[in-house]
């Protein structure tokens, strides 16, 4: 038998450091864990309902330290999602940016301007500038067509 190990979005409220350091610990002993799950994000029920519910902003710290800790040992991420299609998408699509950035060992250093080149800071997020996309190319408009084609790096 075979399992995945993480918290739901629901039961994130109150987890620490030391939650993480033992899932952590249990998934790299562990070759029966196969995965780092279910993890993610649950806005369905409003924010004054009766059910136990954690807050958007500790889902997302959650969800974003699970992603990084499956990172860390390895493992795929099983990932839950209701009602927060938005955030869960920019909270991935920035996760796979930053993990290209390492694997590639990209270089962030700034550039001049006289280049036409535009990077942004390492701790640039989609959700701060909507204008990254997956690569951290901007989505620019072109002065010849003013279509709005991507461009830039």
């Amino acid at each position: 038998m075979y399992g995945a190990l993480g918290v739901h979005p629901d039961d994130a409220d109150g987890l620490t450091e030391a939650d993480m350091d033992y899932i952590e610990q249990q998934a790299a002993q562990s070759s029966k864990i196969v995965a780092i799950g279910e993890i993610g994000l649950d806005y369905y029920y409003p924010a004054d309902a009766t059910y136990p519910k954690t807050g958007k902003d500790a889902q997302k710290y959650w969800f974003e330290r699970q992603i990084e800790l499956a990172r860390q040992v390895k493992l795929p991420i099983m990932i839950h999602s209701r009602e927060a299609a938005k955030d869960t998408e920019d909270i991935l699509r920035q996760a796979m940016r930053y993990s290209l950035v390492r694997q590639l060992k990209w270089d962030n250093t700034p550039v001049d301007g006289k280049s036409g080149v535009v990077q942004f800071a390492p701790s640039a997020t989609i959700e701060d500038y909507p204008e990254i996309d997956l690569f951290g190319y901007m989505k620019t408009t072109s002065k010849e067509d003013g279509k709005g084609e991507k461009g830039g790096a």
